[in-house]
C-alpha cells in the first residue's frame, strides 16, 4: 500500500496552522496531525512529573515513556496517555513555553521524530500536518509544502482570544503575549536542531487579513491544486 497524500505545514505560533488545518482537513476528508501537540504533550507532562524541562536526559526518559504509552485516533485528532485524555493540559496558558522548552532539546526531536512519521502513514487517506518543521526535516517529501504565517499583532490576539475562550486569560495582557510569542519565535528560529525556517519550494500563505473562512478556502485550494 501506498503512503497517503501528504500536506506539510509550517509555520510560526499563532499564525493559524492549527485551526485553519484542522477544518481544511475534515473538509478534504482527511486526518490532521499538530506535531506541536506531542511537544507539549511531552512538556507538559514533563513539567507535571517534577522533571527538569532543561535537562537533555530527563526530557529523554519522558519521551520514551510517552511514545510506549500514548494513543492516537487519526481522523478524530485525539491523544491520550496510558488511558488518560490529556487535552487539558495541552491548552494551558503555559503549555507553549514546556513545549518549546521540550523542542529545542535534540533527544526530544529524535526520539520523536519516528513518532510523528508513524503517525502520518497511519492516516487511512490524506493527511494535513503542521508544526515548525514538517516540510525541512519530519516530512521533505511531503506532496505539498506550505508556510504559514500572520503578522505578530495579529497572531497575538489570535491567542489572547484562545485564552478567552478556554477561561485562561486572567491577567494575561496583548503586550505580555506579544512579548511571549516574539521570543518563542527567536527559540523556534535560533534553535541549533532543526530551526523553524521556510521550506524550499514551499508556498507561503499569509493569512493575516484572511478571515477563518477565507483562510480555510485558500488552504484547501492550495492542496486541491497539487493534487491534480
Amino acid at each position: 500500500m501506498g503512503r497517503p497524500f501528504v500536506a506539510a505545514v509550517d509555520g510560526p505560533a499563532g499564525s493559524g496552522k492549527s485551526s485553519i488545518c484542522a477544518k481544511a482537513a475534515a473538509r478534504l476528508g482527511y486526518a490532521y496531525l499538530s506535531t506541536g501537540v506531542l511537544y507539549r504533550a511531552v512538556g507538559a507532562l514533563a513539567h507535571r512529573a517534577g522533571a527538569d524541562l532543561n535537562s537533555d536526559a530527563a526530557m529523554a526518559r519522558v519521551v520514551e515513556d510517552f511514545s510506549r504509552f500514548f494513543a492516537w485516533d487519526a481522523m478524530q485528532g485525539r491523544i491520550s496517555y496510558k488511558g488518560e485524555d490529556i487535552s487539558p493540559l495541552l491548552i494551558t496558558a503555559n503549555a507553549g513555553t514546556y513545549a518549546s522548552c521540550a523542542a529545542k532539546l535534540p533527544s526530544v526531536r529524535q526520539l520523536l521524530l519516528p513518532v510523528q512519521r508513524q503517525m502520518i502513514h497511519a492516516a487511512p487517506k490524506g493527511i494535513i500536518v503542521d508544526g515548525r518543521d514538517i516540510c525541512t526535516v519530519v516530512f521533505p517529501d511531503a506532496d505539498v509544502k506550505i508556510f504559514m504565517t500572520a503578522s505578530l499583532e495579529v497572531r497575538a490576539k489570535r491567542r489572547l482570544a484562545q485564552l478567552k475562550k478556554n477561561g485562561m486569560d486572567a491577567g494575561i495582557s496583548l503586550e505580555e503575549i506579544i512579548q511571549d510569542i516574539a521570543e518563542r519565535d527567536e527559540r523556534d528560529s535560533a534553535r541549533g536542531e532543526a530551526p523553524m525556517k521556510r521550506a524550499e519550494g514551499s508556498v507561503l500563505f499569509d493569512n493575516s487579513n484572511l478571515s477563518i473562512e477565507e483562510a480555510i478556502a485558500e488552504m484547501v485550494s492550495i492542496i486541491q491544486s497539487c493534487q491534480k
